[in-house]
């Protein structure tokens, strides 16, 4: 009841842990994102480099046009891309 009052309800409490977790880099775990730890995890367990799968991505990303990647990785991903 105490944490309700003071957060003006759960909508406020809801909106409070989603900011939060966006401002520490936090998002949604889809099965996208599922994939993307399985591979990761895989090429590990295979040996290789794991920063060749992201850059991988980010190559891919940006051979699509899409340049926003390319900043963000460069800038270490501080926020969902």
């Amino acid at each position: 009841m105490i944490i309700k009052e003071k957060l003006g309800g759960i909508e406020s409490a809801k909106a409070l842990v989603v900011r939060e977790a966006q401002e520490k880099g936090l998002g949604w775990y889809t099965t996208e994102k599922e994939a993307d730890d399985i591979g990761a995890e895989m090429i590990y367990r295979l040996g290789l480099d794991p920063m060749s799968f992201v850059e991988f991505n980010v190559n891919s990303a940006e051979a699509q046009g899409n340049t926003e990647c390319r900043k963000q990785y460069e800038a270490g991903f501080p926020t969902p891309v």
